[in-house]
């Protein structure tokens, strides 16, 4: 995919350039979002970027599509992985997407005799079924619940076995959480357990000084201004002042500080894709409205900035447009990745609106939530209360249309503000405490990563290289003639 906006395998990359004895590691991916400049800059790693493909689904003939697609995709990346890269010992392939990488993967690995590692951060076939799908639900069923043609259905098997396939042909596995694990070796039939290796903030989330906060800010003068200006009240932009902080004169100099009056500031971000559906937000932002205008409220204004960008964006900005908010301000902005981080160590509150396609993978954006000690309310599935204490480092809410009022988005935030929003003994203070003392912010990614990877990795690249080329050729001739005798006794259609 995309490597800019693949933190997990950039974060890898520089524990492999920082941990292994390789004098170089190769990111390969397609081009888009930049990556980290600790990535980017890094004297070991080597960036092969891939244009995407050109073209975009069409609305007949979408199994043929799909096949052309695959075939360009599969073609493009074997070329950088045989001709533009050097003899590899490991690689670790992200999934998904499964499709082409995992066989490009398999080839290249029997090629060189290198060993393939799986880093499962969700199920490509749970992704594909898309809106064919429920979550993978059951333990018994071990497939999601399709609607729809037969055509979805055949091309979602037919994908689910192809992950299987090659899944069990990797010679190790990490993934993202506890019920995936399991889920793997139930229905995928690995011979091992996967590693988990649980996401981890990187040290560079964390709170953000004032100085910080008010450069931040002034960067995004242009994009936040015009939106604050339409709220009659709304702390915004002055001399010298943002929505957060501002400058007091002090005898013959200025001092910088925060904004006694600042609004509570709630922060999303997302890929805009379907898999969020950013209208819960927007209906309990509607809510959450109505309840700040309420006489002797802690709050009186809301600050919503919802960062990233993606297919959905111009769709949900038309919407926002259309919001008869008097309270709460709405901005919506994709920012560099090393303003990212900034900007979340400014929040008070963070929304989560990650709904799994498959219910066994954890959002990244919560785990950089609670690096810059934010408190976060996240949609309910099945693996999220392995990352998400729920009233202790922050609330779960139904993303379900049919569940009481009690249990959805603007009731949870309500809950959480009414309180105050900066008192030492608010349920938001609690709570940022709490995180402080949890596991996932005490361990950062590096050392998590030493500590679990950084003796397998060396291990695996002490191991030597495998069978390599004539086994490759052997196999494929044999392949080859196991699919020549299925032909040949399959029944003549004449």
């Amino acid at each position: 995919g995309d490597v800019g906006r693949s933190p997990r395998m950039q974060y890898h990359a520089l524990s492999l350039a920082n941990h292994s004895s390789q004098p170089t590691v190769h990111l390969v991916g397609y081009q888009g979002s930049a990556c980290f400049p600790a990535v980017a800059d890094h004297s070991r790693i080597r960036l092969h970027l891939m244009a995407p493909f050109p073209y975009k689904k069409p609305a007949v003939l979408v199994l043929p599509f799909m096949v052309f697609k695959g075939l360009y995709l599969l073609f493009q990346l074997l070329f950088v992985l045989f001709i533009s890269l050097p003899s590899v010992r490991l690689l670790l392939v992200q999934n998904p997407p499964a499709v082409p990488s995992m066989l490009a993967a398999w080839l290249v690995a029997r090629w060189h005799g290198a060993q393939v590692w799986i880093d499962w951060h969700n199920l490509g076939f749970s992704i594909l079924a898309g809106t064919h799908a429920t979550t993978l639900g059951s333990a018994e069923a071990g497939l999601p619940i399709l609607e729809g043609s037969r055509p979805n259905r055949s091309l979602v098997t037919m994908y689910r076995r192809y992950e299987a396939f090659f899944g069990q042909r990797a010679d190790h596995h990490l993934c993202v959480s506890n019920v995936m694990a399991d889920w793997l070796v139930e229905h995928f039939g690995l011979r091992r357990r996967p590693t988990v290796l649980y996401d981890r903030p990187p040290a560079h989330f964390k709170r953000t000084d004032v100085t910080e906060a008010h450069e931040l800010f002034m960067r995004l003068r242009d994009i936040a201004a015009p939106v604050l200006a339409r709220i009659d009240g709304f702390p915004s932009y002055a001399e010298g002042q943002t929505p957060l902080t501002r400058t007091t004169p002090v005898k013959s100099s200025a001092s910088l500080g925060w904004r006694p009056d600042r609004p509570l500031f709630l922060i999303s971000s997302t890929s805009w894709t379907p898999d969020e559906d950013f209208s819960m937000l927007l209906t309990a932002l509607e809510d959450l409205d109505a309840f700040l205008e309420q006489p002797g409220g802690q709050v009186p204004f809301l600050l919503c900035m919802i960062t990233g960008k993606g297919p959905e964006r111009e769709r949900y900005e038309a919407k926002i447009e259309g919001l008869r908010l008097r309270r709460c301000a709405v901005v919506t902005a994709f920012l560099e990745p090393q303003d990212y981080p900034l900007l979340l160590g400014c929040a008070d509150l963070g929304v989560c609106l990650h709904t799994s396609s498959s219910g066994l993978d954890l959002p990244m954006k919560v785990l950089d939530m609670y690096g810059a000690q934010v408190p976060v309310c996240a949609a309910g599935f099945p693996a999220l209360g392995e990352l998400v204490k729920e009233h202790v480092t922050g609330e779960i809410f139904s993303s379900h249309s049919a569940a009481p009022r009690s249990e959805g988005l603007a009731s949870k935030l309500e809950k959480l503000i009414s309180g105050g929003i900066r008192k030492k003994d608010g349920a938001l203070a609690k709570m940022r405490d709490n995180i402080t003392r949890s596991e996932t912010f005490l361990t950062r990614w590096e050392q998590n990563w030493s500590d679990i990877l950084a003796e397998e990795v060396r291990c695996s690249l002490r191991e030597g290289d495998g069978p390599g080329v004539l086994w490759t050729i052997a196999t494929i001739a044999c392949m080859a003639l196991v699919a020549l005798v299925v032909y040949d006794s399959l029944p003549s259609s004449r």
